[in-house]
């Protein structure tokens, strides 16, 4: 059985090119160093698959970045500053090459999915989260999912305020496809003037798990079943 893993996100437009530093202990400290809040989770995951032997030269077979016109444009002012989106690939690209891993299966993974410039409309919301769904089942098609397993790995991070919703909708959706939610992260970082300038990634899956809990509850009132409430339950248990 081979697995595949999916990474998706939603890009945010980076206003503090400053260097942030990630405070997780478990990471080396030569890597902890970032400009994108985006980079610390995907370099978080990467760095304990890799740590493994057994993983120790696997990458994401897709990474899905959500990006508004805003991630993928630069300065309007400065046309030779790089764009958010431009940012982020230089910083993974760095990254993997300081890992001595394949920058080349890095950059055939990713995937930009545009979102358009205004996030507070939801026609442009329903064709982003349709957009983004059709292209991880194409690549669920080419798949034997009797023999392999697809695994989804979320970031919270970025994007607009109702980012994280669009997300968990999506992984919902995904979920319902066969397709195994593995883990959520969130890289928290104060911005606020004189702030600290360190993140750290929180993984959060806990709280797309509450919908197996709504799920649950549904069954037990229509069906008298308490079945995916008791998984729940053992599940945190375990």
């Amino acid at each position: 059985m081979a697995i595949h893993n999916i990474f998706l996100t939603f890009l945010s437009i980076v206003t503090n090119t400053s260097i942030k530093r990630i405070i997780n202990e478990d990471i080396d400290d030569s890597v902890r160093d970032v400009i994108t809040t985006n980079e610390s989770a995907l370099k978080y995951i990467l760095l304990h698959t890799w740590k493994e032997k057994a993983t120790a030269h696997v990458s994401f077979d897709k990474i899905f970045l959500l990006c508004t016109d805003g991630v993928m444009g630069g300065d309007d002012d400065k046309s030779d500053t790089p764009s958010s989106y431009d940012m982020f690939i230089d910083q993974m690209t760095k990254f993997y090459n300081h890992q001595q891993q394949d920058v080349e299966a890095f950059i055939n993974s990713i995937e930009q999915v545009s979102c358009g410039a205004d996030l507070d409309d939801i026609d442009r919301i329903k064709a982003s989260i349709i957009d983004v769904t059709k292209r991880i089942l194409v690549f669920k098609s080419g798949i034997d999912m009797s023999e392999d397993t697809i695994r989804l790995y979320m970031d919270t991070t970025g994007g607009p305020r109702n980012a994280a919703m669009i997300l968990l909708v999506i992984s919902r959706m995904m979920a319902y496809h066969g397709i195994v939610v593995e883990n959520m992260y969130y890289s928290s970082y104060p911005r606020i003037t004189g702030g600290s300038n360190q993140i750290k990634v929180h993984r959060v899956l806990d709280i797309y798990n509450l919908f197996d809990v709504v799920a649950g509850f549904e069954e037990f009132k229509l069906y008298g079943s308490a079945k995916k409430l008791n998984a729940h339950f053992k599940s945190e248990e375990g």
